[in-house]
């Protein structure tokens, strides 16, 4: 490996430490990604405003006060933004669901870094029982704190107690420009990767689509996700069966015997709130299963049905939208349902209606199919500096 000139890696290693100036990496003149790029070129943080808030109280105790300043300036802000979010309505005097704040300038501390005697301390209380809640976010404080025009989106998620706000943003991590990177992806999108790798050399090979044997069936609606078919079965009935497992009967005795791609908590020893195939009257044409992620599939079945999809749309647009173009780019059309082609499929789905967030969509629609049934488009793309 030390004399190789190609090194082929899933794309997350990426974001690990010093990963192009160590591991013989630092003279290797091609590296290979065989991995969804673009989350890791924007490596999304998601955390709740209550775990900033828990982190910075512990961090709080720390005796070298002056080192701590910024971060403590830092948990401020967000208990101040956090509130004003709570408190905001739009032109239409409903809830925010999403709003952005830049890190204010007075907070910006250039050429931090990260203190070994701070993160020891950190991760030695950890282990201590009144802090095992406490989640460490050191290193997504000093990005913050360190990068120019950073920024957090703030999220409404409502819950049966109230509501949740979470923190998020995409931590930016650039290619190395001295390098030759092939990204090896089937949700590789041209447009995207343009707008990810400014001032590269972009290539694309595109390779003739994979023949599809038999037939392909998703149900997503607008979002089936895990607590979406936890409220389809509470209100299952024997005389009155809910919709999703309706449609699940329907389309085994229709098409059937089938595979079945869903959720791992729902294949894997579900609980009686998760037992939805327990419900069907045609379990027993159900030939394979398998859980999420998925790619690419070998049951002995014409037929492969897909329940639900992993990716929450709507605040991935908002998050690629902010850290690709900045404020003035975010979403300002309703969030609605829109059919979409590409050529090869047809996608209707939630988007919103702005013609510079289609790259966006399209990777998003494209990644849900690709995750579901295996790499149906593969796509070299090679960029280079």
């Amino acid at each position: 490996m030390e004399h190789a000139n190609v090194l082929c890696a899933a794309a997350v290693f990426q974001t690990h430490a010093d990963f192009y100036s160590s591991y013989g990496n630092e003279t290797r003149g091609v590296v290979v990604f065989d991995e969804n790029c673009v989350d890791v070129l924007l490596e999304p943080i998601t955390t709740t405003a209550k775990k900033w808030l828990a982190w910075v109280e512990m961090i709080r105790t720390w005796k070298q006060s002056a080192q701590i300043a910024p971060f403590l300036g830092l948990g401020n802000w967000l208990a101040k933004i956090e509130q004003e979010f709570l408190q905001a309505t739009g032109a239409d005097g409903k809830e925010l669901k999403f709003l952005p704040y830049p890190v204010p300038q007075h907070l910006h501390t250039p050429g931090i870094k990260a203190n070994p005697g701070l993160m020891k301390w950190l991760d030695s209380r950890a282990y201590r029982a009144a802090h095992r809640h406490v989640t460490n976010l050191y290193r997504a404080a000093l990005h913050l704190l360190a990068a120019p025009d950073a920024y957090v989106l703030l999220e409404r998620v409502k819950t049966g107690e109230g509501h949740i706000v979470n923190v998020r943003f995409r931590k930016s991590n650039p290619l190395p420009a001295d390098k030759e990177v092939f990204i090896l992806d089937a949700t590789a999108n041209e447009e995207l990767v343009r707008a990810l790798a400014p001032g590269w050399e972009i290539k694309v090979w595109e390779c003739p689509p994979i023949e599809q044997q038999g037939r392909i069936i998703q149900i997503m609606d607008y979002d089936i996700s895990r607590k979406r078919i936890k409220r389809e079965l509470a209100i299952n009935k024997p005389n009155n069966p809910s919709w999703l497992v309706q449609v699940l009967d329907f389309l085994l005795e229709r098409y059937g015997p089938a595979a079945l791609i869903t959720f791992k908590k729902f294949i894997d020893k579900p609980g009686a709130e998760e037992d939805i195939l327990g419900q069907l009257r045609f379990r027993d044409l159900i030939l394979g299963l398998h859980n999420f992620p998925c790619r690419g599939h070998t049951f002995d079945a014409e037929t492969l049905i897909v329940l639900g999809t992993p990716y929450k749309d709507q605040a991935s647009v908002w998050e690629l939208a902010l850290a690709l173009w900045g404020f003035s780019q975010l979403p300002r059309t309703q969030y609605a349902h829109r059919i979409r082609e590409n050529g090869y499929f047809m996608a209707a789905n939630m988007a919103y209606g702005e013609e510079h967030l289609r790259p966006i969509q399209d990777f998003l629609v494209t990644a849900e199919l690709v995750q579901a049934v295996g790499r149906i488009w593969p796509t070299t793309t090679c960029c280079k500096g």
